[in-house]
Parts: structure tokens; sequence; C-alpha cells
């Protein structure tokens, strides 16, 4: 999901209820720059949640859970227009895709 990834799904014309998981490494800009991109306006593509992946907590980052609610949450997130990822209920709800979040340990 870094940079340019948005780009390229499109270009393979691959649809987002394509996908049975996205999976997040690390939480570094090169690899999570495209999430919002991706997720903007991604429901008219898919109904069912989408399962997402990504690492526990360390001290150089938070849990991808903490991240996600950093990025997306309705009231206090980055992208307060995909809240709705995370079940959000505001204006802009359902302008994307409800996500399935998993945090592995990393």
């Amino acid at each position: 999901m870094g940079g340019g990834a948005f780009f390229r799904f499109g270009q393979s014309r691959a649809k987002l209820s394509d996908l049975s998981r996205v999976a997040i490494t690390h939480l570094h800009p090169d690899h999570v720059s495209d999430l919002p991109a991706l997720l903007w306006l991604s429901n008219r593509d898919r109904q069912k949640p989408l399962p997402i992946v990504g690492p526990s907590g360390n001290n150089a980052a938070p849990s991808f859970s903490t991240f996600l609610n950093r990025l997306f949450e309705e009231k206090t997130g980055a992208f307060q227009v995909l809240g709705s990822t995370l079940g959000g209920t505001q204006a802009y709800a359902g302008t994307g895709v409800r996500l399935a979040v998993e945090v592995v340990d990393a």
C-alpha cells in the first residue's frame, strides 16, 4: 500500500471486491501511504468488510489498530471522511468499505 499502489491497482483493472485480504508488514510511509486512497469510495466496489492485517506496536510505531484510528477516527482522525471504515456514522459515513482489522505480533 505504499506510494503508487493505488495507481498500479487501477492500472491492473483489479477490483477491490477481488481482494481477500490486505496485509501491511510495517508502518513506514513507503508501505502505507496509499491506503486512504484505496479506501476512498471503496464501498462502491465492495460491500463485504475488507480483512486487513497489520503489526503489533513497538517502540518505533503504534499498533496497527491505533494507527488506523489515528488515520480514520470519525472525529479526530487525519482522514475523518473515512470514519465509516472503522464503523463511524458521521456525515461522510458510507464513503469507505468497512475494515475487518486484525493485529499480529511483529
